[in-house]
């Protein structure tokens, strides 16, 4: 009998269902919804009980008397405990998705950004934000992000003060591959710049053209 096979444990421990995944949020929204319907329901079955074992006291007391139908008040009661539960839970609904759906938001945002090669400043969430966690996470990578640019931007301008400072004492004929490639470095600095939201380096763009008119008097 050829033996069965068997899956890896990496593709079976991925087949498994990880529900919580977030214990603080989700656990925090679950228990509130299920305290908000046991409060309700407990609410809800007291006053009902009151108004039956009332209405039983009434009818042993007098039981000649007229009463309302005492089925109609619960339904009705009911039906009216209903409308303002739901108009409450809407209005929580309201509250709670404004702390969830404007973070994302403002997330879509930087990732947009991100598409357009520009660094976002990350930007405190209110104080009952959800995904607090994950924006300092954000924050912390944008900070490094940003300080690698920078650190990059000084290296290129460097090797463009070193190429300048070639370009002026090399020979007409080697010029013109120094200049295209300050042109290069300097385009390079032009688009660090627009990612660290930072303005253009006009002094490193006027290098070449300093350069260019040096020319006579590196000819004669």
């Amino acid at each position: 009998m050829a033996d069965t096979p068997t899956l890896p444990a990496e593709v079976m421990h991925s087949r498994r269902r990880q529900y919580v995944t977030h214990s603080a949020f989700q656990w925090k929204y679950s228990l509130t919804a299920a305290i908000a319907v046991l409060v309700v329901a407990s609410i809800l079955s007291s006053v009902q009980f009151g108004m039956l074992h009332q209405q039983a006291r009434l009818r042993a007391a007098n039981p000649e008397s007229y009463f309302a139908n005492v089925s109609t008040i619960i339904f009705l009661f009911g039906l009216g405990f209903a409308a303002l539960t739901a108009l409450g839970v809407c209005v929580w609904s309201i509250v709670v998705t404004h702390r969830i759906c404007g973070p994302l938001l403002i997330l879509e945002k930087y990732l947009g950004e991100l598409g357009e090669n520009r660094i976002p400043n990350i930007r405190p969430l209110r104080k009952k934000d959800e995904f607090k966690e994950l924006f300092t996470t954000l924050s912390t990578s944008m900070g490094k992000l940003r300080l690698q640019r920078s650190q990059e931007k000084k290296s290129i301008v460097a090797i463009m003060q070193k190429l300048e400072a070639v370009a002026t004492s090399c020979d007409e004929q080697r010029r013109p591959n120094l200049e295209k490639a300050m042109e290069d470095l300097n385009q390079l600095c032009h688009d660090i710049n627009s990612s660290l939201g930072e303005d253009c380096m006009a002094d490193m763009s006027e290098r070449s053209i300093n350069l260019t008119s040096n020319e006579p008097a590196m000819a004669s």
